[in-house]
């Protein structure tokens, strides 16, 4: 049986793990359920304030102006996840830390770095992790949040469904965040697609992110410990 799976990330990211997937015998279905909207970030005033810089979404570095970046390189980075941190080095920042997981996580690893009173700007979307701004405050340090991208949702009508998943049933989906978890729970379940979801295993980054999925009561929810895009795919390949 050709084990399909379904792929939402939004692009270019979508196609780099459409790669990975053929490489391991997949047969990815691309169906990108947001699209990252880069932001104007507007004068941002002397940077010489700010004693660090914190990135929780490679989306950030790719969407932060290259004048910004050239300006705030020399500070330490702070980033989520390893694909975060690869895309920060590559774009010039000499000092980087990471954390996996999420903003959440990577908290405690700022405060074990920065002193009490450090000022960090936050290179951001408009949908991000509830509850940072405060957790870093109790630790001592002040976060100033730029928003650099949003991620708005994609719709698709009913034969651009069709289109995108044919006949054949989705052996398995990844998920990589809460909100397009969301979309996805409601797309398996309309009337012209539900079918093809009856039999899928769902791949979640997090309990945070399988979360929506749950009332999906008949499918497999796979969550890994990790919370890293190479640890979903370790999942994949264990499940036949």
């Amino acid at each position: 049986m050709t084990r399909r799976v379904l792929v939402t990330r939004p692009q270019p990211g979508a196609d780099e793990t459409a790669q990975r997937l053929v490489e391991h015998g997949f047969a990815p279905i691309l169906l990108p359920l947001t699209r990252i909207v880069a932001l104007a970030p507007g004068d941002l005033g002397d940077l010489s304030r700010f004693d660090a810089v914190t990135l929780t979404s490679v989306n950030a570095v790719r969407h932060t102006p290259p004048e910004l970046i050239a300006a705030l390189r020399t500070k330490p980075a702070f980033a989520v996840g390893d694909i975060s941190a690869k895309a920060a080095r590559a774009a010039g920042f000499a000092t980087v830390h990471a954390a996996a997981g999420t903003a959440a996580d990577l908290a405690p690893l700022m405060a074990s770095k920065l002193a009490p009173g450090s000022r960090v700007l936050h290179l951001a979307a408009v949908e991000r992790t509830a509850g940072f701004i405060e957790d870093l405050a109790a630790r001592g340090i002040v976060l100033e949040v730029i928003e650099i991208y949003r991620a708005d949702r994609l719709d698709y009508a009913g034969e651009a469904l069709k289109a995108a998943f044919g006949d054949e049933p989705v052996w398995g989906a990844m998920s990589l965040s809460e909100r397009a978890a969301i979309f996805l729970a409601d797309i398996a379940q309309k009337p012209e697609t539900a079918p093809l979801f009856e039999t899928t295993r769902f791949f979640c980054i997090s309990q945070k992110v399988a979360r929506p999925l749950r009332k999906l009561a008949s499918q497999v929810l796979v969550v890994d410990d990790t919370p890293t895009e190479d640890a979903v795919m370790r999942l994949l390949l264990s499940h036949d």
